[in-house]
């Protein structure tokens, strides 16, 4: 049995890799530890999808919590923050893992992008890309890449009076 890989060169080399070089295929890690190659199933992180209504301040992501919030400005910028007009969501809004397909206009770039190249871009790691969590409108389109990039469609102008504060909280 292969466990999902196909590219045999990188195996191959792995055998004289240093100790803790990594491979992936989609379900399996391949590990170099000292004389030996350590083969672990990937946990599949099956996220629910959670819909977030207008009125919600906190929500539970399982192993994070969102803090929703109407602000009168802009503060301090983080990954870990996103601010957007709230003019433009249509509630509920959705967290969900990233799809196939998925596509969003990234801010600061012109146009739209793929969100599997705009992930190879950003060097997220092939087992997290599965993984990653989008906030969506209500009518699908991705408001923010968590931790990455916010879409364009929804940036705050100067004349935007409505902004959402949307801030991920490590427990």
């Amino acid at each position: 049995e292969s466990f999902g890989f196909t590219e045999w060169n990188d195996i191959y080399h792995l055998k004289t890799a240093q100790t803790g070089k990594k491979i992936y295929s989609n379900t399996h890690q391949l590990l170099r530890d000292r004389d030996k190659l350590v083969l672990t199933t990937l946990k599949t992180t099956d996220f629910e999808t959670i819909e977030i209504e207008e009125d919600q301040d906190i929500v539970d992501a399982n192993d994070f919590k969102l803090s929703v919030k109407q602000v009168k400005e802009l503060g301090n910028f983080s990954s870990n923050v996103a601010y957007v007009d709230k003019s433009k969501l249509k509630f509920p809004l959705r967290l969900r893992q990233v799809q196939h397909g998925d596509y969003f206009y990234p801010f600061g770039m012109k146009g739209k992008k793929k969100l599997s190249d705009f992930l190879k871009d950003e060097k997220v790691s092939p087992h997290l890309k599965d993984s990653q969590l989008l906030l969506c409108n209500f009518n699908g389109d991705v408001i923010w890449v968590l931790n990455l990039r916010t879409d364009n469609r929804y940036k705050v102008e100067p004349t935007t009076e409505d902004i959402l504060k949307i801030e991920i909280l490590n427990d």
